[in-house]
């Protein structure tokens, strides 16, 4: 490990730089990318220049998450390039980096203890990182069990009686609240659910409605036959 010339920034060698990069707290294209860079790195920790093309082909990102990725190691300061690349034809040339770390990391991404513990993988009041490149894992709602929603199936052409419930419509939703304005009453001193049913402009409910269409399809059918 030496000093570079600007003293907050150390160059490593690549077992310790390994080292170093598994206790950071990065998005898993990030650390995947550092991993890689570190095995084509020489043992001092420089000479690196696989190109974005190459990294997408081997780590199976695209070639933007590459980039995204190689950007925030460079931001960290956990790469340092030393070689522009250009794209000049036959001429063109990839960018080289070399492995390096800045003084003040542990202000900069958030860092599991020396021994790695998983109780130190959550920040606590004692991080002075302005933010982390981790995303945060996505606080769930509770929104209470979930059911999904059944619908009649269609009767098959000979059937004189629709189909039971038997298709799922892939919708999930929150399950009644205990609005009574919303959804049907139950009284828990009885036995009996209240009825609630709502009939259409003609007088009829749902039920009543599709058992109307069912006869008169056995009827045009009967018809048919005669």
């Amino acid at each position: 490990m030496t000093v570079p010339d600007d003293e907050h920034l150390i160059d490593m060698d690549r077992y310790e730089w390994e080292r170093v990069v598994r206790r950071c707290v990065l998005p898993t294209p990030v650390k995947t990318i550092a991993a890689y860079l570190a095995q084509y790195a020489n043992k001092n920790g420089t000479r690196i220049y696989p190109g974005v093309a190459r990294l997408a082909v081997v780590t199976g990102l695209s070639e933007r998450s590459v980039r995204a990725a190689l950007t925030t190691l460079r931001d960290l300061e956990l790469i340092t390039r030393t070689r522009k690349g250009s794209s000049l034809g036959r001429q063109a040339l990839t960018d080289e980096h070399k492995l390096t770390r800045p003084a003040d990391l542990i202000n900069r991404v958030h860092m599991l203890d020396v021994s790695e513990s998983p109780e130190s993988a959550a920040c606590d009041p004692s991080c002075q990182h302005p933010r982390t490149p981790a995303r945060p894992a996505a606080a769930r709602t509770d929104t209470g069990k979930e059911h999904r929603h059944l619908t009649t199936g269609t009767p098959a052409p000979d059937a004189g009686t629709p189909a039971p419930h038997d298709r799922n419509t892939g919708t999930t939703c929150t399950p009644p609240t205990d609005d009574p304005h919303t959804y049907p009453l139950i009284d828990q001193s009885s036995d009996f659910v209240q009825d609630v049913t709502t009939r259409g402009d003609d007088g009829l409910t749902d039920d009543e409605r599709f058992a109307e269409l069912v006869k008169f399809d056995e009827l045009a059918a009967r018809r048919r036959g005669a």
